[in-house]
């Protein structure tokens, strides 16, 4: 039971997200900006080894779209290692932070209209760290 309406959730949220976004991009190329977002500048290498299950072609042509198309992240090479290096450009950066504040504002609403006494937003907010932090696990595991 409680499996399903995890499923629930998470697929609502996805078409909700999805139905708000303005900007366009897929669950792939969003994902890719939050992994720059987190780690800063990295290696094409680093980004693919991050979703195993895709293949190297996939990942370089939603790089690609990323940056010739939409011109939201830059390719330059270490003149150290020759690794080509994945970063944001500022205006990758400035759409980036604008997407995580409508998806804040999203979560805020969905957070408030549960209308949890206070009592139950810590119970609400503990379990939610709890499942972040098996999620994290899980996700390290797989790595």
């Amino acid at each position: 039971m409680s499996e399903d309406l995890i499923y629930q959730l998470a697929l609502k949220t996805r078409i909700l997200r999805t139905m708000r976004q303005e900007a366009g991009l897929s669950e792939r190329e969003q994902l890719i900006l939050v992994l720059l977002s987190l780690k800063g500048e990295m290696s094409i290498a680093e980004i693919i080894n991050f979703f195993p299950n895709i293949s190297t072609s996939t990942i370089s042509n939603t790089l690609n779209k990323l940056w010739k198309e939409d011109k939201l992240i830059l390719k330059t090479i270490d003149p150290e290692t020759q690794k080509r290096l994945i970063s944001f450009t500022k205006e990758g950066l400035a759409r980036f932070e604008e997407e995580e504040k409508n998806r804040k504002e999203l979560y805020k609403v969905l957070n408030d209209g549960l209308n949890l006494s206070e009592a139950e937003k810590k119970v609400w907010e503990r379990i939610l760290k709890r499942a972040n932090d098996l999620l994290a696990d899980l996700i390290e595991a797989k790595r």
